[in-house]
């Protein structure tokens, strides 16, 4: 998908509006999203979730898994929502925080202009004739600030993990049936032996920053691999 990530300028993009929809046509050819830890729960009762090493940074994020293919998504597809749960990072759109220059330290709202949700003519205005924020756009700012705050902390989650060796890569093979198999690699997971032999006093170190139910969550939620399992199947045989 291309993309066109403009910093929100109250001249240049005036007569903005933003429409609503419950397609999330933005996601059906991504086959993760990224998530922070404190949606783990949320997320669990969908789709599994996993961590990935950035290709450019080698920086782990948390992702929740929506497709077995590159361009797959089995969750959020033309045909239906196979979701109860929308993360944090497929709200957000069209919207990011970035940083104003390449030598900021000062983040501002940027706006995906190509997005299918940005309109001269429909939906809601992100400002008023006088070039102020409306309402709209103040509650777009704040949910992004939050979500920043979230994603710092998360990656305090995920650097924990891997400084107390939590963190192992995993492989593993699934049967597609008439498809045959699939198999995921370069992804991560917490090892649950070593989980279950950690020192007493790095276990209350993973209670006292609330890490643990993330961490279960995040186990538990790998048992949606064989609900993903079906919906490819379905997805088949529908063809």
């Amino acid at each position: 998908m291309n993309k066109n990530i403009e910093l929100l300028d109250n001249n240049k993009h005036r007569n903005l509006k933003l429409k609503s929809t419950t397609r999330f046509e933005h996601m059906y050819h991504r086959n993760m999203v990224p998530l922070v830890a404190n949606e783990f729960m949320h997320a669990a009762i969908n789709f599994p979730i996993f961590f990935i090493k950035e290709a450019n940074t080698a920086e782990f994020k948390a992702v929740g898994l929506l497709g077995f293919d590159q361009d797959e998504n089995l969750y959020f597809t033309p045909e239906r929502l196979n979701t109860n749960y929308f993360p944090l990072n497929v709200q957000r759109y069209p919207f990011v925080l970035t940083a104003e220059t390449a030598e900021s330290e000062n983040f501002a709202i940027a706006i995906d202009t190509t997005s299918n949700l940005v309109s001269d003519t429909d939906g809601q205005r992100l400002f008023t004739d006088d070039g102020e924020p409306t309402d709209n756009l103040h509650k777009v700012s704040a949910f992004l600030s939050e979500l920043m705050t979230k994603e710092l902390a998360t990656k305090k989650f995920i650097d924990y993990l891997i400084d107390n060796d939590l963190l192992h890569e995993a492989s593993l093979s699934l049967a597609l049936g008439d498809d045959g198999n699939t198999s995921l690699n370069g992804v991560y997971k917490v090892n649950e032996e070593r989980l279950d032999e950690i020192e007493p006093d790095v276990l209350a170190q993973l209670h006292k920053r609330h890490y643990l139910p993330a961490i279960y969550a995040h186990l538990t939620s790998i048992g949606q691999l064989q609900r993903m399992v079906a919906l490819k199947r379905m997805k088949s045989q529908s063809k």
